[in-house]
């Protein structure tokens, strides 16, 4: 019998906009949808991520939409990349022109790759890159105002732990 992991995603779905003071200041609408990734002979299809296993790969598709007369200078798209699972840097794309970043717990937002300073046993200092494995979150920061009642898209992809 397979290991059966029950998705967070609908956790995330829930929790990672809804904040409602966030609501009230920002008149932003978005949405977060998390698929399963299905490899067929003719290609690959999305279904919902009810119930995963591991080594699934799942697709983050973000979408956000200003909701307001003014336009938003700045605007940041956001994504998770939950605890036991490895962000798939390849799959990573935005509908508009933006900076893409990772985060990596304890270090600042970074274009990858990303990279850590580590000591050598014998005291000599060294840059490492630091694997997709280790992403927390991603996200893009756009490099134009996003204007009243447009939107604007990321999606990527992750694959569960074994």
């Amino acid at each position: 019998m397979k290991n059966r992991v029950t998705s967070i995603a609908t956790i995330l779905c829930a929790g990672v906009f809804a904040h409602p003071s966030l609501a009230e200041v920002l008149p932003v609408e978005s949405r977060m949808d998390v698929s399963a990734v299905i490899k067929q002979a003719d290609g690959e299809t999305l279904r919902p991520a009810d119930e995963i296993v591991p080594g699934a790969v799942l697709q983050y598709d973000l979408d956000y939409r200003n909701a307001s007369d003014e336009a938003f200078e700045g605007f940041t798209i956001v994504g998770p990349v939950p605890e036991n699972t490895e962000f798939l840097p390849e799959t990573q794309n935005a509908d508009r022109r933006s900076v893409f970043e990772a985060k990596v717990e304890g270090l600042d937002w970074a274009q990858p790759p990303v990279t850590r300073y580590e000591t050598d046993a014998d005291g000599t200092l060294r840059s490492v890159e630091v694997p997709a494995s280790a992403y927390s979150a991603v996200r893009w920061r756009l490099a134009e105002p996003l204007a009243p009642r447009e939107t604007a898209s990321a999606a990527y992809r992750v694959r569960v732990a074994d």
